[in-house]
């Protein structure tokens, strides 16, 4: 008797698909996740010292006119309005190192009592310049001039992101042939303002 052979024909081996991700794809994944991490926080640093320097802006220009008013409603002792008078009324000539430490508050307060005009001044001097020290990143302020010629107000303060690449910038110191924009940014001579310290001068006539 023959027996019939049945050839099994071979089975079929099916290919895995491939499920998941690989390491390669993760370390893609995260590096992409870095670069757009690193963007949103150079933004951010860059937005925040636009409103740091937005909110020095309106404090500069707050404080001048708030100094100035103050000059005005005491005339007689803004300087250079009477001429018989030998020390320098509302003047501040300090340096910046000198002026490194905070002010205490008027011991008078004239706001409440009745003041003489020398005691006014110098109220309304010590507060202002609290003012300056707490509305300016370690503001500080100098003050020259009289009424005839024009009263130069310096409003100088601390700013870290006045930079040159990794350093610090260095004001340039005031000369006389100065005009424009360098006449209202330069610091004083006297100021001996270190680097990191910028100013702004503004004449006002009171």
């Amino acid at each position: 008797m023959l027996h019939k052979l049945t050839l099994l024909a071979p089975r079929k081996q099916h290919r895995k698909t491939q499920s998941g991700a690989t390491l390669i794809e993760v370390l893609v994944s995260i590096l992409l996740m870095s670069f757009a991490l690193l963007g949103m926080a150079a933004l951010q640093a860059e937005s925040i010292s636009q409103q740091v320097g937005a909110t020095t802006r309106a404090n500069l220009s707050s404080l001048t006119s708030d100094i100035s008013d103050r000059m005005r409603s005491n005339l007689s002792r803004a300087p250079g309005y009477d001429l018989s008078v030998n020390t320098p009324t509302f003047a501040i000539s300090s340096s910046w190192a000198n002026q490194a430490t905070n002010l205490a508050a008027p011991t008078t307060d004239c706001n409440s009592t009745t003041c003489t005009a020398a005691e006014r001044e110098t109220y309304d001097l010590t507060t202002w310049r609290r003012k300056v020290r707490a509305e300016m990143p370690v503001g500080s302020a100098l003050i020259s001039g009289t009424v005839q010629s024009g009263v130069l107000v310096t409003i100088m303060w601390y700013d870290k992101n006045f930079r040159d690449a990794e350093s610090l910038r260095q004001t340039p110191s005031c000369i006389a042939t100065m005009t424009a924009g360098a006449a209202q940014t330069c610091c004083p001579a006297v100021a001996a303002a270190p680097v990191g310290v910028r100013c702004h001068r503004t004449t006002i006539l009171p």
